[in-house]
């Protein structure tokens, strides 16, 4: 079985956030409850199938959005993290067609056969594909591709001129709605927090 690329996925893993959000882990809290120990049951094997399906949906969303990225780092970041997630589905895959085989043996389904009839050739059919599928996504994300667009994307200067604090921010975001900006009172947990809130609010508005 083919082994998917590493070299592409440190970008991701190295990925620091730029505020304290910590909206990498909570977002894959879940994931690593899963994977930190292994995954030994279907229930477990699925969920992480479907969890990955949803985030790889949820940001094709995303970056329906204009702004979902401001930097070429951070859509260098996001590439090794899809080309990661690529490489590993193909993996997966080909894994899949190892499990029909591993039923098989078990006597637990129809010996897959491009000769038989019936549910045995469809069977093959079926096989086949999720190899395929399995090879064309590894073949997708080979290294010396995936380091090329890398450094392309890593190396290319940024001449905007990013927010570094929350009043910035939303004198930023005050600029670009320009008359059609609304403040709302936001009623936050931490003593002072609304006052602090307003007078940003306030300061945006008469920049």
């Amino acid at each position: 079985m083919t082994q998917p690329a590493q070299q592409g996925d440190q970008l991701w893993r190295r990925y620091l956030e730029l505020d304290d959000r910590g909206l990498v882990a909570d977002v894959c809290k879940g994931v690593r409850l899963l994977t930190e120990y292994g995954v030994d049951d279907p229930g477990g094997t699925i969920a992480l199938a479907i969890a990955g399906a949803e985030a790889a949906e949820g940001l094709a969303a995303a970056l329906e959005d204009d702004w979902a990225l401001y930097t070429p780092q951070q859509v260098t970041v996001t590439a090794s993290a899809l080309f990661a997630q690529i490489a590993a589905a193909g993996a997966a895959l080909e894994k899949l067609d190892q499990h029909l085989d591993l039923l098989a043996e078990r006597e637990e389904i129809a010996v897959p056969d491009y000769d038989g009839v019936g549910e045995a050739e469809r069977l093959a059919t079926a096989q086949s594909a999720l190899g395929a599928a399995g090879q064309e996504a590894l073949g997708v994300t080979e290294v010396r591709d995936w380091n090329a667009v890398a450094d392309v994307l890593a190396a290319t200067p940024y001449f905007g001129a990013l927010p570094t604090s929350a009043h910035e921010t939303i004198t930023a975001l005050a600029g670009l709605l320009g008359d059609s900006a609304k403040f709302f009172p936001c009623y936050l947990q931490e003593e002072g927090a609304l006052q602090s809130w307003n007078k940003m609010a306030a300061a945006a508005g008469s920049n």
